[in-house]
């Protein structure tokens, strides 16, 4: 699950760094000069599926319970 929420939040980042310093601040592109917009689009995409990918493997992970037995020995024992 960590890494699912590690995964949105680094998307997340991407969505508004992109659209803040690329395309409303002018600030700087993903790379200068010819088709820049489409490189700060697909900049954009990424963080889009990052955040879709993380969310998705975060809804696939189980809940972490400390009560729960671990390991092996655990399954041996019943």
């Amino acid at each position: 699950m960590l890494w699912g929420w590690m995964l949105v939040g680094w998307g997340l980042f991407n969505l508004v760094e992109g659209v803040l310093d690329h395309h409303i601040l002018g600030i700087h592109h993903v790379h200068a000069g010819d088709g820049q917009v489409w490189w700060d689009i697909g900049f954009l995409v990424l963080g889009a599926l990052l955040v879709v990918g993380g969310y998705l493997l975060q809804r696939s992970g189980r809940p972490f319970d400390q009560n729960a037995p671990s390991g092996r020995s655990a399954s041996r024992r019943s």
